[in-house]
């Protein structure tokens, strides 16, 4: 389990404020603009957005050239940027969402797999073996590990099997490891639950389903407890 540390930041001071109306209740509501007198170091705004790390801390990650994606600047943004995960059909994804998919493609495209990305909101597609697959990619920047397992195991289960004449293989795709519980609770709906480890290999947790995947992914052994 990774541990929480909470800190002060320092003080602030009110730059704005203005009165609106919610455009859902239509109650007044107030809003205010904070700025720290001392603004927050780079890595620490970095952690908050959901980034793994800089070019600097990781270099073999950006090796390729990829740039990240202009990161939210309001709260406003940060909502819609959830979005994904609160079902809205506004769909704007978290960088460290964004960079999570940037590294799974290039691991995919190494294996010999051509996959599709954002088709019909199914964060990836792919075909292997003469099976089809889809995968939901959670990653836990905003989410925690079981906010993240319950919202992927919602939309996969949605999208094999009502969008789907013949539902494909589902696929969690993961940044923490599961538990032993929700490991099992996968098993038993047939999604394979993939993990990125700090060092960028995944590694499939339930192999048991079928051995499709063991050829692409490297298998995990030891589950992490509650």
């Amino acid at each position: 389990m990774r541990a929480r540390s909470f800190c002060t930041q320092g003080e602030l001071r009110c730059e704005a404020h203005r009165q609106l109306n919610d455009p859902d209740t239509g109650e007044v509501q107030q809003s205010y603009t904070w700025r720290l007198k001392t603004p927050l170091s780079d890595s620490l705004v970095r952690e908050l957005k959901g980034d793994r790390a800089d070019a600097k801390e990781l270099p073999s990650k950006q090796a390729g050239g990829t740039q990240r994606s202009r990161k939210p600047s309001s709260f406003d943004e940060y909502r819609k940027a959830l979005s994904y995960a609160l079902g809205s059909l506004e769909r704007t994804l978290v960088p460290g969402h964004h960079n999570y998919q940037v590294r799974l493609k290039k691991f995919l495209i190494a294996k010999g797999i051509t996959p599709e990305f954002e088709k019909d909101f199914v964060d990836v597609a792919f075909s292997h073996a003469g099976e089809r697959f889809i995968g939901e990619i959670k990653v836990t920047g905003f989410l925690g590990l079981n906010q993240a397992f319950r919202v992927a195991l919602g939309q996969l289960l949605e999208y094999a099997h009502l969008r789907f004449k013949d539902p494909p293989r589902m696929v969690m795709f993961l940044d923490r490891n599961p538990d032993s519980r929700r490991l099992a609770l996968a098993n038993k709906l047939l999604i394979f639950v993939v993990v990125e480890d700090e060092n960028g290999n995944f590694s499939l947790f339930n192999p048991e389903i079928t051995p499709s995947l063991r050829s692409i992914f490297g298998v995990k052994v030891r589950i992490a407890s509650l």
